[in-house]
């Protein structure tokens, strides 16, 4: 491969990755940057830059280290080359960081599986401290077995591997920068922390690579399920797993040899906790949703921290009608949506006014709820939560007859009060540079 195809390649990367504050401030430098990063996995002395920690509550408290504008580019790259290939590859039990394959498609195939009415039993768990505990050797060999498959030049595999290798053996809590609520880190438990982790150890959980690196490191355990122990109804998310069985002997001879195999092979753990085996006509807690034959119910803490950031956002328009609940996290950092991070930098302050960006936002954080509410059987809990926990949110939003999702009401997009764009955080071009327009790279979208 020459340096001009793999620029190419590292300007689709560049296009693909998620545009974020930390993209924006880099945007200009793209050009120098993919030229770095070109020559350095050309030459194979691509090393990772500083990492960022910060702790999220989604919705337990995990830690979250963050890689730099070009890693993420480098992960976007890594990922674009070697998944086309080995995706089709993986089961069809495999969900998660997959296309077509989310955790929507797994609870359809859960209840798919509920309705047989031979599994009368479940097993349910998941793997202790997963993303921490994975071996980075057991990884490397792996990745060495996968990427020997590929349809590429032995120079690119040799690029490949090396760039692989580098990312699974790099440690990024070396000079590491903290950011955010620093009072959240202290609230992770030590064994969920990469900071504890011993040597050899371990996969970031803020890399892009990690997720996709998790399905290979899993593919090991689904194969060994599926070929060797025979099981029909098996699917995993991540590191959940779920089997079913028509008696609770089968389940429990199935989690013996699945401990087994993945401490011998994967050097892995189940939860001792996390392991439940029930009757399933108690339905199934999957993902967010309480699973049953004949419908779905969310849970009630998805619905919980739905009317919290119902209220959070009542008290930013209107404080004076929803007085401030430390419950809500304004100050003490709960959430990571964009508003809220805005109010966490002061850069937006109580009471706000009101412009097009900032309900925007507003709509598509409301949206995102009601998509995994209308997935499951719950009409007269979405309408309840329009007609009597928007609040002042109506004046802005209406709801559509089916209260599927949420809108922007004309009067609020007309309104010449509400016309003028939020500044903040927002970088403005008056043209395109040359380079974005040689790569192919549509305009930012910052305005």
């Amino acid at each position: 491969m020459n340096r001009q195809v793999l620029s190419k390649e590292l300007f689709i990367a560049v296009r693909q990755t998620r545009t974020t504050v930390q993209k924006k401030q880099h945007y200009l430098e793209i050009p120098q940057i993919v030229n770095r990063l070109a020559e350095q996995i050309i030459s194979r002395t691509y090393q990772p830059s500083q990492y960022s920690c910060f702790a999220i509550s989604d919705p337990t408290p995990r830690e979250i280290l963050a890689p730099s504008y070009p890693d993420r580019i480098v992960h976007r790259w890594l990922v674009n080359k070697m998944e086309p290939y080995i995706d089709k590859r993986f089961l069809d039990c495999s969900y998660s960081n997959r296309k077509g394959k989310g955790h929507h498609h797994a609870v359809k195939q859960l209840q798919f599986y509920l309705n047989n009415p031979a599994n009368k039993y479940y097993l349910k768990s998941d793997i202790e401290s997963f993303f921490n505990s994975i071996d980075h050797a057991v990884l490397l060999f792996l990745l060495e077995r996968w990427i020997s498959k590929l349809p590429y030049s032995e120079q690119e595999r040799a690029m490949i591997e090396s760039v692989a290798k580098t990312i699974v053996t790099h440690n990024p809590t070396h000079n590491v920068v903290y950011n955010g609520n620093k009072e959240k880190l202290k609230i992770i438990p030590p064994s969920k922390s990469y900071f504890n982790n011993p040597p050899g150890r371990g996969l970031p959980l803020g890399n892009l690579s990690s997720q996709f690196f998790a399905n290979i490191y899993l593919h090991e355990l689904d194969w060994f399920v599926k070929q060797q122990l025979h099981v029909r109804y098996y699917l995993r998310y991540v590191d959940d797993i779920i089997i079913m069985a028509e008696s609770g002997e089968e389940l429990n001879f199935y989690c013996k040899k699945i401990a087994d195999f993945l401490e011998e092979k994967l050097k892995l753990q189940l939860h001792p906790n996390k392991t439940i085996l029930q009757p399933t006509r108690y339905g199934i807690d999957f993902l967010g949703y309480i699973v049953r034959r004949d419908y779905l119910l969310v849970r009630k803490r998805v619905v919980k921290n739905f009317k919290r950031k119902l209220y959070f956002y009542n008290h930013l328009l209107a404080p004076d009608k929803y007085p401030f609940r430390r419950v809500v996290g304004l100050e003490v950092g709960q959430g990571n949506g964009k508003i809220e991070k805005l109010c966490r930098t002061h850069e937006l302050t109580v009471p706000v006014k009101p412009n097009r960006s900032l309900l925007l936002s507003m709509q598509s954080s409301l949206n995102s709820y009601y998509g995994i509410f209308r997935f499951a059987d719950t009409h007269h809990l979405r309408k309840e939560l329009y007609l009597h926990r928007f609040g002042t949110l109506q004046k802005y939003f209406y709801a559509n007859n089916r209260f599927h999702k949420t809108g922007l009401l004309k009067k609020c997009l007309t309104n010449s009060s509400l016309s003028e764009e939020s500044q903040v955080g927002q970088v403005v071009h008056t043209g395109l540079p040359e380079w974005l327009v040689q790569a192919g790279l549509p305009k930012p979208n910052f305005f």
